[in-house]
């Protein structure tokens, strides 16, 4: 089992765990019924229409999910009940198909164009949250007046619940002795839900469920002992600014190869983080020749610490300004603060984003794959060579030569040295860390990229974001202080790839660990 197949199950299971909430939530408190009710019929069908932009832009078509309750005793209905179920979207010509059967769960990736299946693999079930718990967000249903700004129905009838403390409303409406769920309404998701009945309107059968061509579904294992993750969606709602507004100032990691003078947004990298971060009152994003320099180089120190220095409410030190770096633009904050270049002030705030304080497998890789000399046998094939590029490892240039892991032959004393110093500067200089826990990520596009890189890497088999395994992440802090949480935390594990701590791809959809914007307002 690799990533891809084991980060994807976030999606499938808490998906289908999402839309079965809608309808037990509904159903139970308006019509007196219980959880029998819902077992009884034959399916439940769901079409998920995304309203964010930002989502759209992840899954560009209407999801569709097809979910059985499965027979239980009646002891297990007291409690909830299971169901299997698939989930179906496209990407391009991609048809993503997720499975759960009897608590396995597989992916399948059907490439339209080709008429073939490409990918078929179980999902490793440290990924898979249980569905017993279900049922326990059926006691905050409740009536409720129809929101302002939400259209739903036009009698009025608004259930409204309340999942991982963001409202859901819904509209109901009876017909015969049955009741159907004309809308769901969030205010980045609209759904429309439809029991499937045994007679009547064709319904598709539990054929759908199939394993897959070559897969036996018992090879994958089983996920009831798995705790789940609570389920949020970003809310735009502006927080107080805690610590005060900030002067904020970005460094990018490998990528660039020009220097230019400080810019007001950098949205090729960063998207629309200046517009989201509203308690930065003015923002400065560095663009530096990372790519072609050491981080250690003192040259890109001191662009840092001159435009630090601008934005500084003092002379003396820099105050009032946020640092926000992502992966090697950590590194040349450390190695500033190292040499003394400046000193980052008590009022001032440093948001380490996938910092590599003990360099990237991936360097090792693309010295193998991306250098001059590489043999044709290892350079693999032109798809990892332009993954690498892509992500600034290829060709092998000195910043990327830099990054190897301290830990490698390849790396000379002098560097894991340096590696050593830089790593408790920041250990003591660090406020808030943020460390991605899964190549897969946010995003079907970035996601891919990330997948193959930490699939050719030594990586595949320790916690890493696709480039930077979770222990050069977090430097010498204390691992236990990283929680999965976003909110009330300094030190934040996430469910979440490399190019996803940028915030370029906003916040997943399921699990306190897949926010990172959230955390990252959460930081001022």
């Amino acid at each position: 089992m690799n990533c891809f197949t084991s980060c994807q199950a976030i999606r499938t299971c808490c998906l289908i765990a999402l839309q079965l909430h809608y309808v037990t939530s509904t159903f139970l408190p308006l019509a007196n019924r219980n959880l029998q009710d819902v077992v009884n019929e034959s399916g439940i069908q769901v079409t998920l229409i995304p309203q964010s932009a930002l989502i759209r832009g992840h899954l560009n078509s209407p999801i569709t999910v097809i979910l059985f309750p499965n027979t239980v005793d009646n002891q297990a209905r007291a409690s909830g009940f299971s169901i299997d179920g698939i989930i179906s979207y496209f990407q391009g010509n991609l048809q993503y198909n997720y499975t759960l059967v009897s608590h396995r769960a597989y992916l399948t990736i059907y490439n339209s164009t080709l008429r073939q299946i490409i990918r078929n693999e179980c999902i490793a079930p440290q990924y898979i949250p249980p569905l017993s718990s279900i049922s326990n967000t059926l006691l905050t249903a409740k009536k409720t007046k129809q929101p302002f700004g939400l259209k739903l129905c036009p009698n009025k009838l608004v259930i409204e619940f309340r999942f991982a403390g963001e409202p859901y409303w819904m509209c109901m409406s009876h017909q015969s002795k049955r009741s159907t769920l004309r809308g769901i309404q969030h205010h980045k998701i609209e759904a429309s839900i439809q029991l499937l009945y045994e007679h009547g309107t064709i319904i598709p059968d539990r054929s759908v469920l199939s394993r897959p061509q070559m897969l036996s579904i018992d090879e994958c294992l089983p996920s009831s002992d798995i705790t789940p993750s609570p389920f949020t969606i970003l809310n735009q709602s502006t927080t107080l600014c805690k610590f005060g507004l900030k002067s904020c100032i970005f460094l990018h990691g490998l990528g660039e190869y020009e220097d230019m003078e400080p810019q007001d947004d950098f949205t090729e990298y960063w998207g629309n983080l200046h517009i989201h971060a509203h308690c930065c009152w003015r923002s400065k994003f560095l663009r530096m020749d990372i790519t072609r320099r050491v981080w250690y180089d003192d040259t890109m120190a001191d662009m840092f610490c001159k435009t630090a220095k601008l934005l500084s409410s003092s002379p003396l030190s820099i105050e009032d300004v946020a640092v926000i770096a992502h992966s090697a633009g950590n590194m040349v904050v450390a190695n500033a603060l190292l040499k003394q270049m400046c000193q980052l002030g008590s009022s001032a705030k440093w948001i380490a984003l996938g910092a590599p304080l003990a360099g990237s497998p991936v360097s090792v890789t693309s010295f193998n794959m991306c250098n001059k000399n590489a043999t044709k046998s290892l350079k693999f094939n032109s798809v990892v060579v332009s993954v690498l590029r892509y992500a600034g490892f290829c060709p092998l240039a000195d910043g990327a030569k830099a990054l190897i892991s301290q830990n490698s032959w390849l790396a000379p004393p002098e560097l894991k040295a340096l590696y050593d110093q830089v790593r408790e500067v920041y250990t003591s200089s660090v406020t808030s860390v943020l460390c991605g826990m899964s190549p897969f990520g946010l995003s079907p596009v970035m996601s891919i990229r990330y997948w193959i890189i930490s699939a050719v890497t030594d990586i595949n088999d320790r916690l890493n974001d696709g480039v930077v395994e979770f222990e050069s992440c977090r430097g010498s802090i204390d691992k236990e202080k990283f929680q999965a949480t976003w909110s009330n935390t300094n030190y934040y594990r996430a469910n979440i790839n490399h190019a996803d701590s940028t915030m370029k791809n906003g916040d997943g959809w399921w699990s306190e660990a897949r926010k990172p914007l959230k955390w990252f307002l959460d930081q001022f």
